[in-house]
This record gives structure tokens, sequence and C-alpha cells, in this order.
């Protein structure tokens, strides 16, 4: 893995934070599907400007490997959004607290499916990851940090669970097979689901 000076990777982090916490601005002008796919948009646009690839692959071996990625994360959605279920009623999480089905429009699924999952995955668990994994950390404390700095983003609680589960799992996925790219399809599969079931737009929100 390429050397990611952490500074450098905290202060996009809040660069990114930031622009997500501008929605709301903008929610009250464009409505907020909107203005999500915006500041998502933003947020994909400002990691992808400021990335150094790590590897290169052919594209046709990217394609193949983001396809495969997104199909694993749709098969996967049921098992892993039960196990969150199970583990936020045995954490003592009222279910009455659990995102409600929403019905998403385009610019929603856009934002979610597409927008999300690569400036999410890119932030996450190429920049901080590898920028926390360089240092005494390790690899393990680094999936430890990023996926708890991946679940104070959200809102609820059961969204902060489901954040801190499924980062988890990326982070994991990053560590042991050093791509970022499944990592995104995996995530776009995970949360295709969730809208395709009507589950509030994500398992993590």
């Amino acid at each position: 893995m390429a050397s990611v000076p952490l500074g450098g990777a905290l202060l996009l982090m809040l660069a990114v934070w930031s622009v997500l916490a501008s929605g709301s601005i903008y929610s009250s002008l464009i409505g907020s599907e909107l203005a999500t796919l915006l500041v998502f948009g933003l947020s994909a646009a400002l990691l992808v400007a400021t990335r150094r690839p790590l590897a290169f692959r052919p594209r046709l071996l990217d394609a193949a490997l983001l396809a495969l990625s997104i199909a694993l994360g749709f098969a996967c959605h049921p098992p892993l959004r039960a196990a969150i279920a199970a583990l936020g009623l045995s954490l003592g999480l009222s279910p009455d607290l659990a995102p409600a089905p929403d019905r998403a429009g385009l610019p929603l699924l856009i934002a979610v499916v597409a927008a999300a999952p690569v400036f999410e995955e890119l932030l996450y668990r190429e920049r901080l990851f590898d920028a926390f994994a360089a240092t005494p950390l390790g690899a393990g404390g680094a999936t430890l940090l990023t996926s708890a700095l991946f679940a104070v983003s959200h809102l609820t609680p059961w969204q902060m669970l489901g954040s801190l589960l499924v980062g988890a799992l990326l982070a994991l996925v990053r560590r042991t097979f050093g791509t970022i790219t499944a990592c995104i399809g995996l995530h776009a599969g995970l949360n295709l689901r969730s809208i395709f079931e009507g589950a509030g737009g994500a398992l993590h929100g």
C-alpha cells in the first residue's frame, strides 16, 4: 500500500464532513434528495480529484471485479441486515429507532448507490485506512479506528451500529485483498439491495 500522510488524510476527512454538513442548507433550496446527491457528488469528486492511484489494473479486470463485488454485496445484504438487527436488539436499541423504510427517487438512488460508495470507500478504506496502518496502530488498529470514524459520521444509533459493522467488514476486505474496487462494489451492492427492499436507503442509513 502507498504511504498516505496522516495529517492530509484527516484534513480531507474534515473537508468531506464539512461538505456533507452543508447539505441541510441546500435541502431547503432544492429538496432533500437533490441536496443529498449534490453533497455526495461533491465529496466523491473531491476524493477522486485528490487521489493518487495505489496500483494499476487493466480496466476490464477492474470492471469485472466491480460487477462481481456489487453482486456479492447485493446477495449478502439480508444476512448482514439480520445480524445488525439481532445485535442492535441484544444491545437494547429500540426497534422504533431503526431507519424507517423510504421510497428513493432517482437523485437519492444515484447518491446512495454510486456517489456514497465512491467517496466513503476512498476516504475511510483507502486514505484513512492506509494512513493509520502506516502508524504503530498497524492494520488492525486502522480497521477499528476507520470503522469507528465511519460510524460516528452517521446520525442514529441504528445507523451507527450498521456503519460500524459494515465498515469493519469493508476494512477487512481492504486489509486482506488490498483493493478498493472490491470495497466500492460491495458497498454499492449493499446499498442497492437496501433500496430494492425499501430499507431506508442503506444498512447504515
